[in-house]
């Protein structure tokens, strides 16, 4: 054990100190499916850090779930709590003023990553550096005095955390204790130190100062009373028992590593360290809500199969798909992949509230955006990564790699028994053309063309498709 996991001088080291004691080389992860759960696991490690907050997402959304995740970050600092913000700069056009004002509190920095040189005119860097600015930091987690860490699929917005009437997207993040703690910490210096995390101070146009940190404060102030009125955060006040710090949340521990793309690389590497362990399995379970094999995937899959495995996907279907572009260049393989002996599901995007192994699902149109895959049923991994170009190639991504049964079985089982009541299994008729199947609770319906979508939709889909642009999805 190292010296920060035996340390007894943070609320949170006196809570796991004995369990990490108790499970020496291992990590204690609990999973993070409910919405309102990952948000307020977010908030209540925020309120409880001694000494430092390290956060590292793709974008964080100015809604009510973001203003409150940060006004928690604000309140540490202002106790003394060391923050530190990297954000990449894909969604922080014109918010340069509010992080720099931010970037003002003596115990608050903010870096972006791979910034924008034109702070408004972006569309001329994509014109004049593509390849510089096409590459962004996809990771997201956020870790508390370096022995707590939440890393998963969830950016910070109101979708991600059940706080929309008309979008929730299903998603998974890890919450993990001991070991994995530091291993993000570490990445998250190898990011933060970066030549690609430039301070805000250094490119922004305007300049933060006090003035414009009481400004802000006084917006805040006024927003987040405003949010704390909204239905969801008055049913999320109650909803999620947190036990850290007193150690009473039941953490399951096991052997685990932390997967991820070095920052300054030229091309991503991750999917180069998964793919060994892939290629080797006899039982494959991936979800990924964006789902491009391309010619080198299918043929994997379709080794995979030939060799007697199993294949299980399972990403969006055309009507719950966020991304219609992505859904397109999905669309041109699944014929080939269905082929192989891949057994392929896609998600429906009505579905009754209910609370799944891997993601919750609402009643108002639903997307899925957990990205994970099992091996064997032995080993589990949960982070960023998409089975798309973009994160094998292009993008950074981080994920954590259980290696345990005891935690990636369950969540196999519980998620194969269940897919029939919340996806269609896509398939081939005799004629050898796709079809979709749902049969679940008594009910069996056959589909010959998209479920659930009207004439623009399938046709917007159809005109993406003619675009020669798939490497960039």
């Amino acid at each position: 054990m190292t010296e920060i996991l035996n340390s007894d001088e943070t609320r949170l080291g006196r809570g796991i100190i004995r369990q990490c004691q108790a499970h020496p080389e291992q990590s204690g992860f609990f999973p993070l499916v409910q919405g309102s759960e990952a948000f307020l696991a977010r908030i209540r490690l925020a309120e409880i850090a001694d000494r430092n907050i390290d956060v590292q997402y793709y974008f964080i959304v100015d809604d009510v779930t973001g203003v409150l995740f940060i006004d928690a970050l604000l309140q540490a600092a202002d106790r003394g709590v060391h923050v530190r913000l990297l954000l990449d700069d894909v969604r922080t056009k014109g918010k340069d003023l509010g992080l720099a004002a931010l970037d003002a509190h003596p115990q608050f920095e903010i870096r972006i990553f791979n910034p924008f040189s034109r702070r408004e005119l972006r569309f001329f860097d994509v014109v004049t550096d593509f390849d510089r600015v096409n590459r962004r930091m996809h990771n997201k987690s956020i870790t508390v005095d370096k022995q707590v860490t939440i890393v998963g699929g969830r950016n910070i917005g109101d979708e991600y955390f059940d706080a929309r009437a008309d979008l929730n997207f299903g998603d998974l993040d890890l919450l993990g204790v001991g070991p994995i703690a530091q291993d993000v910490s570490t990445a998250f210096e190898h990011y933060w130190r970066s030549k690609a995390a430039v301070p805000i101070e250094s490119f922004a146009k305007y300049r933060g100062d006090q003035a414009s940190l009481t400004k802000l404060r006084e917006q805040f102030t006024r927003r987040v009373e405003s949010a704390m009125e909204t239905d969801f955060a008055t049913a999320a006040a109650t909803e999620f028992d947190y036990g850290l710090e007193d150690g009473s949340l039941q953490l399951d521990w096991a052997p685990a590593e932390l997967v991820y793309d070095l920052p300054d690389q030229v091309a991503a590497q991750m999917g180069r360290q998964l793919r060994p362990m892939i290629e080797t399995s006899m039982e494959l379970l991936l979800v990924s809500p964006y789902f491009v094999p391309q010619a080198d995937g299918v043929a994997m899959f379709s080794e995979l199969c030939r060799h007697g495995g199993r294949v299980v996907v399972v990403t969006n279907s055309l009507a719950s798909t966020d991304v219609a572009a992505v859904h397109a260049g999905y669309a041109r393989y699944r014929e080939e992949i269905v082929k192989a002996g891949v057994e392929l599901w896609e998600i429906k995007p009505d579905l009754e509230t209910r609370r799944m192994p891997t993601m919750r699902i609402g009643s108002s149109r639903s997307s899925l955006h957990a990205k994970f895959f099992i091996r064997d049923r032995q080993q589990m991994l949960v982070g960023s990564f998409n089975w798309d170009p973009r994160s094998i190639r292009i993008n950074t991504e981080m994920g954590i790699l259980v290696h345990s049964d005891e935690i990636a079985a369950p969540f196999a089982g519980q998620l194969l028994s269940r897919l029939p009541e919340f996806a269609y299994r896509v398939t081939l008729n005799d004629k050898g053309r796709l079809q979709w199947l749902y049969e679940a609770k008594g009910e069996s319906r056959v589909f010959d063309r998209e479920p659930q979508t009207g004439f623009w939709r399938r046709a917007t889909a159809a005109i993406f498709g003619l675009f020669p642009f798939e490497g960039q999805l």
